[in-house]
């Protein structure tokens, strides 16, 4: 029954984890989402709110589950700061029609539309 208790116990970990990687990166975005937005004080209370966040969580929570929240809290806070890539499939600059796109792919069909034949 032991072993039983201790696999349990191991899933509630892994559980905890997932949880506390959600917490931190809802938390995270909808603080950029709210401090980008929002006047002085607001952005203040956001701020204060956060951190005593952490320091509860600190506090109260376990390491493995503050590392989790700690680091996607971080993965939210960083990633809407990073550089996107240009996507050139998308761009409508680039549209090309579904006769063109057939031969480009060495399909001699004229029936060739939007990537299924026809014929």
């Amino acid at each position: 029954m032991n072993e039983f208790v201790e696999v349990l116990s191991i899933f509630g970990h892994f559980i905890r984890a997932l949880g506390f990687i959600a917490l931190g990166f809802g938390v995270g975005r909808f603080m950029m989402d709210a401090y980008k937005k929002a006047v002085w004080q607001v952005q203040i209370a956001l701020i204060f709110g956060f951190f005593g966040l952490l320091v509860g969580l600190t506090h109260y929570a376990s390491a493995g589950s503050m590392g989790t929240f700690a680091l996607s809290a971080g993965a939210a806070l960083i990633l809407p700061n990073m550089p996107k890539k240009e996507d050139t499939e998308r761009d409508p600059r680039n549209k090309v029609s579904g006769l063109e796109k057939g031969l480009a792919h060495g399909n001699a069909n004229p029936f060739y539309f939007w990537g299924t034949p026809f014929c």
